[in-house]
């Protein structure tokens, strides 16, 4: 029997911008096509997963152990986010231990840019990852051509992930150990050099 509890484990920066916009238009369309590709929805989002009164730090270490992929939502934010980036770790290490180095195999991690490129470490951008940044807005007017091709991009993703997510890699408790140590110094966003003045 399967030890997965999620289909999908969503990983963003805790701001009010980015919380909106993954609570009230990203996990909606997810959990829409994610029905319609597979016959089922189960996500893990922090806001609406965790009951009153729970370990929040532990519940969602389990919950990124149980879970089959994770979408991370990529901004500047994100990188400085300690937390952030110890949930990306723990996925990579996963990553490693199921593919080897490198990309290929399982696609565990699906990054998604909504803000800033430039502070996306080149560990990550060797991964194929999803621009969004035309629709990253919480107040996405919800009859707009902007929504319809928000929508046509979630389902074109939930499309790219459904075989990982029918057949994924079987669930080891050694994933449980993981704390992603070995990769997280590989996340650290790149130095931009300032562009000095040119007075010739």
């Amino acid at each position: 029997m399967s030890d997965y509890s999620h289909e999908v484990f969503v990983s963003y920066c805790r701001q009010q911008r980015w919380t909106l916009f993954v609570r009230d238009q990203f996990v909606p369309r997810l959990c829409q096509h994610l029905h319609g590709e597979i016959a089922r929805e189960d996500v893990f989002f922090d806001e609406t997963s965790i009951g009153v009164g729970a370990a929040w730090e532990e519940d969602i270490r389990e919950a990124l152990c149980r879970s089959k992929v994770m979408i991370a939502f990529l901004s500047a934010a994100y990188f400085e986010s300690e937390w952030c980036l110890r949930e990306m770790a723990i996925m990579l290490e996963r990553a490693n231990l199921i593919n080897g180095p490198g990309p290929g195999g399982h696609p565990l991690l699906i990054p998604v840019k909504i803000a800033d490129g430039h502070h996306i470490p080149p560990t990550v951008k060797a991964i194929q990852y999803a621009d969004w940044i035309d629709y990253a807005d919480p107040d996405l007017p919800p009859a707009s051509e902007r929504a319809f091709r928000f929508g046509c991009e979630v389902r074109q993703l939930v499309q790219s992930i459904a075989s990982s997510l029918v057949s994924p890699p079987p669930w080891s408790h050694a994933w449980r150990h993981l704390d992603g140590t070995t990769v997280l110094s590989q996340l650290a966003p790149p130095v931009i050099e300032p562009k000095l003045p040119n007075f010739v």
